[in-house]
Parts: structure tokens; sequence; C-alpha cells
């Protein structure tokens, strides 16, 4: 499994998605909002687990995208890492 996490600030926060792909696939995982840790009425810390098993030994590119109530939409910075699935 993949963690990912992350931490934004968001008055009406909708839609939280996870993106993440290699140079031949492409997956997203939609984040359900209600699941974060809301630290105060903007704050909010999220966590989620991904399988990334069809990504072992490569690299992949990740962003988080969130959504607010009126269909604004804002980005993380996108990021890189290499998958080392190992199953136990």
């Amino acid at each position: 499994m993949g963690n990912f996490e992350v931490f934004f600030q968001e008055a009406n926060p909708k839609n939280l998605t996870l993106f993440y792909k290699n140079e031949s696939l492409s997956r997203d995982k939609i984040m359900n909002i209600d699941h974060c840790l809301k630290k105060n009425n903007i704050n909010y810390q999220c966590q989620i687990n991904v399988n990334l098993s069809e990504f072992n030994g490569k690299e992949i590119e990740y962003w988080f995208e969130l959504k607010d109530i009126l269909g604004n939409k804002d980005e993380s910075r996108h990021r890189s890492l290499l998958v080392d699935y190992n199953p136990i």
C-alpha cells in the first residue's frame, strides 16, 4: 500500500482527489472529506492508502486536487517517488 497525507486550508471543501501516474498508467482516488481530521474551521489533515503494486519498481508522479463548494479548484505541487512495493 502507498500511504499519502495532505494538509490544507479551506472553509468549504467539497472534493479532494489524489492523482498518481507514470508514463503508461494513470489513476486517481477521491477522498472522503468527512474522514479527514478537521483541526478547526479551515485546517484539515487527510490520509489515504492506495494500492501501488502495479507501479512496483517504477517512478510515479502524484498530486492532490481540492475543489470547494463553488467549484473552484486548487492543485498541490506535483511530486515524484520511486515505488518499492513488497507485500508481507
